[in-house]
């Protein structure tokens, strides 16, 4: 059985000798390896260092469990942005070590390890039913489960987006002559709400089930996650390029995300799939203008603007066009989100039909 807590990711070992005697037998070559050959990754071994009680109750430090670990250096990244890209790769260290009550534990930081290492697997502090959505997904859960997995990204990125905008902006404070308007620019850089709103939990279950095994998982990105997403993403890039290039023309493949959308299933109908088209051109404009305005729309219709009609929307002459069904697709806004979705062939809303993105 394997879950994540705390950044670390926990898998249960039957027998964890065999790995142990395998990472002592391999890593410590692919170590020598990435040394000889120069590579910007190097890979280390260490040994943790516990306390324990002796028999006569007395404390002592003796070795522990060990762990590995994997750095990446920032000396092949230009002289300007070093100091910036060694404050993140600090934090990005994938290590990996077999507890002492036999459990393989991995994080993309060292921190969460070692602190693994040292105290085990240990009862957490708060109860994950305390959490509604860990709770709804644990209601909903097969009786019949053999292993169940939740993770929930949007804290920890929440916290890594934001330490990327402070190390952005020290570095252009260290940087020489840098442009004053520069640091406005990276100000625009969109914050984590924008992102982290596209994000949802992870998920998986395994089932026995007429003497078969079944499984069902959910990333924390669909389609409709990714595309605004990505663009919330290139967005600050692009706001960065102006800053420096000038206006960016677009290509002539420059619209694609009207056809982002995965290829549709077989027995899907060529409506759904232009409507979920259209849902997902929607969401991204939708992002666009609150990463710009600062704001969610409070219509669909502001994604024209009159000021700058490309300025949300990818083919923007198109406008805000009706559902393959001919009816106008349904926007709501409230407590800080949004829905969007079609009403689907039958035109109701509720009817059993509707159509939204994953």
């Amino acid at each position: 059985m394997g879950g994540g807590g705390g950044g670390v990711t926990w898998m249960e070992l039957l027998d964890p000798a065999p790995l142990r005697e395998l990472f002592q037998e391999l890593l410590p070559p692919l170590a020598e390896l990435l040394k000889e050959e120069d590579f910007p990754v190097t890979l280390s071994s260490k040994r943790m260092k516990v306390r324990a009680k002796d028999k006569d109750g007395d404390t002592i430090v003796k070795e522990g469990p060990q762990y590995y670990l994997f750095k990446i250096s920032g000396d092949i990244l230009p002289a300007e942005i070093q100091l910036f890209a060694s404050g993140l790769l600090a934090q990005f260290q994938p290590s990996f070590g077999i507890t002492e009550d036999g459990w393989l534990v991995g994080s993309m930081g060292v921190g969460g390890v070692r602190a693994a290492l040292r105290s085990g697997l240990r009862e957490p502090k708060k109860n994950i039913r305390e959490n509604p959505e860990a709770s709804s997904f644990l209601d909903a859960a097969p009786a019949t489960s053999t292993a169940l997995s939740w993770s929930d990204p949007r804290p920890g990125l929440r916290s890594g987006i934001g330490m990327i905008k402070a190390l952005t902006g020290l570095a252009t404070g260290q940087m020489k002559d840098a442009d004053p308007a520069l640091g406005a620019l990276i100000g625009k850089i969109p914050g984590p709400e924008p992102i982290v709103r596209n994000i949802r939990p992870s998920w998986s279950w395994t089932w026995m089930e007429d003497g078969n095994i079944h499984a069902r998982s959910i990333g924390s990105l669909g389609v409709g996650e990714a595309i605004p997403g990505i663009a919330a993403l290139g967005l600050g890039g692009l706001l960065l390029a102006k800053g420096f290039l000038g206006e960016v023309e677009p290509d002539e493949n420059g619209h694609s995300s009207e056809h982002g959308e995965s290829p549709a299933a077989p027995n899907a109908s060529a409506e759904r799939s232009a409507a979920l088209a259209e849902l997902a051109r929607l969401q991204t404009g939708i992002l666009v203008y609150e990463v710009t305005r600062e704001s969610l729309p409070s219509s669909l219709a502001e994604l024209v603007s009159e000021d700058d009609p490309a300025a949300f929307l990818a083919d923007p002459e198109k406008g805000i066009r009706l559902d393959p069904w001919g009816n106008p697709f349904v926007f709501k806004v409230g407590d800080g989100d949004y829905t969007l979705f079609s009403m689907g062939p039958n035109g109701l809303e509720g009817g059993g039909d509707d159509v939204e993105l994953d």
